[in-house]
């Protein structure tokens, strides 16, 4: 269903500017949001001012995330102008782009939701697979059902590398055509705008949008649109997941052939396959993995009360299960299962198993802080080591996101980090780490020093700390004058005087309620 440009604009602006596309919001920690950043904020941010315009673009804010089998996936987050303005320019052309949220082979497309975003993933990412949530598992094994029926093989495939892959100059081909799009390059011109604020958040470049914003998602579906649309005039039954191709077909020889034509299309705007992830299956095959049934299978009858016991035996079980089943999520999806059957009873066993499974598989650490926003659980005295030592870990392996929700994790806890961990937090230079730290108010000093050593670098070299020189600078707590001009030619000044936070101290005090956290001495 179509959606107006109003709404769009609004959901990209509060909801699609940090990485929140997951339905269950677990990439970075609830203390950093752009809840703030209105439409309103937006439209005065980027009106015509005193600030004078990069020729070259912007640079971002690198955040490292960590997947189910530990390999680190680059997101970044955008500098808050360039941002407004590839917003304003969807808002601005939404008519002309709006087609995207018709396309019946996208399962990820633009469209209204209950907490008003434009885009949201609702399952989430086990491997190959994607676990859906139970209120639309039902409507998904109907589709897959359906669409495999009289079909002997499925074909698969997916786009290499498509969001840092994207050129951007395809945005253009996708909308109005090759012949019209390379016969009219003035940037005046609508679809010529969209490419250039595209480029314009990340430093003018054309290969690549980052992951993260939900603005990369549309641009995607802009280009996949017209290769979802190729490929159905060719009679494919085919379903897209992002970028995740799954067609459905009769014998072998149409399934081999609906990889090339897939390849073929992608071809026209410089993409192509990812030739590890290309197989054809003969069907039937299972709907979901064999190890997400024999999770289900093992899971705590809901009308049952969960017992500690039975906590610790289903995670026991999800962690054997975990080793032989290495390409799958085993251990989040388990959590993930158990988090709404927690309570008084069982919350302890469910966070101390959870926190040590942490150490080697931090996608856990969002469903323990989950729990314990809700719940009150007695910390013992040698856990301060362990949850020092986790975070120290994360640290180590450059793991942005497990670092933020471990700080997140000890807030919750009650536990302080020590100066000698946040020391190396600020020395790793990673921007959100210590932009997590701001949110707990704590070791402010060692960040205000790290900002102000940035004086003096390029642009560039301050765009990707911008957050931290905001916000600092926003509280009163840098006197650079080189930070200062900095701050004011690229108009942060104006979400300061709409009084935007983008880390929220508040909403953290919000949680500091007894007896969370307190420690329990050790016998």
């Amino acid at each position: 269903m179509t959606i107006d440009a109003q709404y769009v604009y609004e959901g990209l602006l509060r909801h699609g500017f940090f990485p929140e596309i997951k339905a269950h919001r677990d990439d970075i920690p609830p203390a950093i949001n752009s809840k703030g950043f209105t439409a309103d904020v937006a439209n005065k941010l980027v009106a015509k001012g005193p600030n004078q315009r990069r020729r070259d673009g912007y640079d971002q804010i690198e955040f490292r995330t960590t997947r189910f089998n530990n390999v680190l996936r680059l997101m970044h987050i955008p500098h808050p102008y360039p941002f407004a303005c590839l917003c304003e320019c969807i808002r601005d052309n939404w008519q002309r782009l709006s087609h995207i949220c018709n396309n019946q082979h996208s399962q990820i497309k633009p469209g209204r939701h209950d907490d008003d975003r434009v885009l949201v993933i609702s399952g989430y990412d086990v491997g190959r697979v994607v676990v859906m949530d139970k209120e639309r598992f039902p409507q998904d094994i109907a589709q897959h059902l359906l669409m495999s029926c009289g079909a002997r093989y499925m074909a698969e495939a997916d786009v290499s590398s498509c969001f840092p892959s994207l050129y951007s100059h395809a945005i253009p081909w996708a909308l109005v055509g090759h012949d019209v799009a390379k016969s009219n390059r003035t940037r005046s011109v609508w679809f010529n705008q969209l490419d250039h604020c595209q480029r314009y958040l990340k430093r003018n470049e054309t290969q690549g949008v980052p992951i993260g914003p939900a603005t990369s998602s549309i641009m995607n579906e802009i280009i996949l649109f017209r290769v979802d649309e190729a490929l159905a005039k060719k009679k494919y039954r085919f379903l897209r997941f992002i970028d995740d191709y799954k067609c459905y077909c009769k014998t072998r020889e149409r399934a081999e052939q609906f990889i090339r034509d897939l390849e073929k299309e992608l071809c026209n705007y410089l993409q192509q396959l990812n030739a590890k992830k290309v197989s054809i299956a003969e069907l039937p095959i299972p709907f979901k993995s064999t190890w997400i049934s024999e999770l289900l299978m093992r899971l705590p009858n809901d009308k049952d009360e969960v017992s500690a016991r039975k906590v610790s035996d289903f995670l026991e079980y999800a962690l054997v299960l975990q080793k032989s089943c290495p390409d799958g999520s085993v251990l989040k999806y388990a959590a993930r299962s158990l988090v709404g059957k927690v309570n008084e009873l069982n919350i302890q066993v469910f966070v101390e198993y959870l926190i040590q499974v942490a150490f080697h598989y931090p996608v856990v650490l969002p469903l323990i802080c989950e729990a314990l926003s809700k719940y009150v659980v007695p910390v013992k005295t040698e856990m301060l080591r362990v949850l020092r030592e986790l975070l120290r870990r994360h640290l180590e392996f450059r793991r942005s996101d497990a670092v933020c929700w471990s700080i997140y994790l000890m807030f919750l806890l009650r536990q302080k980090i020590g100066k000698k961990l946040a020391k190396e937090i600020v020395n790793s230079g990673d921007c959100m780490a210590m932009a997590m730290m701001l949110s707990t108010n704590k070791f402010k000093n060692l960040v205000i020093k790290f900002v102000e050593n940035l004086a003096g670098k390029h642009p560039y070299e301050l765009d990707k700390y911008w957050i931290l020189i905001y916000e600092l600078t926003r509280q009163g707590d840098l006197k650079s004058t080189d930070l200062e001009g900095y701050f004011n030619s690229t108009r942060l000044n104006v979400l300061k005087d709409e009084g935007v936070a983008f880390v929220e101290t508040a909403s953290l005090r919000g949680l500091d309620r007894e007896p969370v956290g307190f420690v329990e001495k050790a016998k």
